[in-house]
């Protein structure tokens, strides 16, 4: 069940970087499923892994079909998603094992020089080989778009989901005031400059 929710998830994840994609190599900016199928890896022993990949398969693969996205570039994609997930799972269960719940200082800085730094750059680099399907593909700005957002989305929703899973809200008893509005104060951020790069700045969208 819980892997059905994540190939859900991963679903109108895509759908949602359908929209957040911009011209004209239509990588998303944002990239969600990486984010939650990293996170559900490292809640999970590595026997069940496969489960998860396996469920994203056939989410991975409508959301393209709908976007009619090429069945060659699907496949790079595919491909350099799921290298990027298994390069940081792998990486970070080797260091910390099973423990690993992201309320320390070393595990975060582990986690963003693993997940958010190394694991999108090899990624960027298989997606970027789109340019010998498609010769129109600006190589480096593919490759920066596309570790942009997914390092973005490791940065911004993988940490939230394992916290919300292994502490549940108890942790939000300790939060202090200031904590709360600083937290406030970057998610308004977020949504101000997002809306304004997304929907004033570009309007022409596509799948990632």
């Amino acid at each position: 069940m819980i892997a059905v929710l994540v190939g859900v998830t991963v679903y109108f994840g895509a759908k949602l970087g359908r929209i957040l994609s911009t011209p004209p190599d239509y990588i998303a900016t944002f990239w969600l499923p990486n984010a939650v199928i990293l996170a559900a890896l490292l809640l999970t022993d590595r026997r069940r892994w496969w489960i998860f990949i396996l469920a994203m398969i056939p989410a991975y693969l409508v959301a393209a079909f709908q976007a009619e996205r090429p069945v060659q570039i699907a496949t790079i994609y595919f491909t350099a998603d799921c290298t990027e997930i298994l390069v940081a799972a792998f990486a970070l269960t080797f260091i910390f094992g099973t423990r690993l719940k992201l309320d320390r200082l070393r595990e975060m800085v582990m986690f963003f020089l693993l997940a958010v730094l190394t694991a999108p750059v090899v990624s960027a680099f298989i997606a970027s080989t789109t340019i010998f399907v498609d010769p129109e593909v600006d190589y480096w700005l593919a490759w920066r778009i596309w570790f942009l957002g997914d390092a973005i989305g490791h940065l911004a929703l993988t940490p939230v989901i394992i916290l919300w899973v292994t502490s549940g809200l108890g942790w939000i008893k300790g939060v202090s005031f200031a904590r709360l509005c600083e937290a406030l104060g970057l998610v308004v951020s977020l949504l101000v400059i997002g809306y304004w790069l997304f929907f004033i700045g570009n309007r022409d969208r596509s799948f990632r």
